[in-house]
């Protein structure tokens, strides 16, 4: 059971890091931005790293 929230509390924590990247304007081409995948994806690893 205890499984199931540390999931949930992970998802919680990549979507916002996710929300964040996105509105600090680091996009990909096709959401009107000019980074890479690479770029953001690195980006929201940085990120999270930095959380834990």
């Amino acid at each position: 059971m205890s499984d199931h929230f540390v999931e949930e509390e992970l998802g919680a924590l990549l979507l916002q890091e996710i929300e964040d990247v996105t509105s600090d304007g680091i996009k990909t081409p096709d959401l009107g931005g000019t980074a890479t995948t690479k770029e953001v994806v690195e980006e929201i690893c940085r990120r999270l790293r930095e959380q834990a």
